[in-house]
């Protein structure tokens, strides 16, 4: 076998390695950028479920407005002597006090959540990347192959 035929092969094997490797590099870069808008898509999915959350803690800050003018007029009643009335007003703040650590716990959980997709989302965006840069170095070993074989006789002049 002349040294012709060794170029040949050679420009061949490196152009199929970068047709497969690119083909490969360009299905796991495919797969990372799905995987990264599937991420992207819940976080913002959680962002909505915090505001819907916000727009109930309005809400409730509403209810909670009526019930201490409630509170306060229960107040006035018991200086006249209405002891009954008091014992529902605390009753009240403390179902308020545990409305407002249900809320905190829901919204910290939210962005926690929101968090971790985010975070995966870049994750995937690298791995995106690298797998976009693996692809084009794929290609260029494809097109170095490319070259051998079509200049090979060329090249097998250089070394007599």
């Amino acid at each position: 076998m002349d040294f012709n035929n060794i170029l040949g092969f050679i420009g061949l094997a490196l152009g199929g390695i970068g047709v497969i490797g690119g083909l490969f590099a360009g299905q796991d870069r495919n797969e990372a950028l799905d995987n990264m808008a599937a991420s992207r898509n819940r976080a913002n999915e959680i962002e909505k479920r915090k505001q819907a959350l916000s727009s109930r803690r309005q809400a409730l800050q509403t209810v909670r407005e009526a019930r201490i003018k409630r509170a306060t007029a229960i107040s006035r009643a018991t200086t006249q002597g209405a002891l009954g009335s008091v014992r529902g007003a605390f009753g009240s703040l403390q179902s308020q006090a545990g409305g407002n650590f249900l809320f905190q716990n829901q919204f910290a959980s939210f962005t926690s959540q929101q968090n971790t997709f985010l975070q995966n989302a870049s994750i995937f965006g690298t791995a995106a990347t690298k797998a976009g840069t693996d692809q084009a170095l794929f290609g260029s070993i494809g097109k170095i192959g490319g070259s051998i074989f079509s200049n090979r006789n060329q090249i097998a002049s250089l070394f007599p």
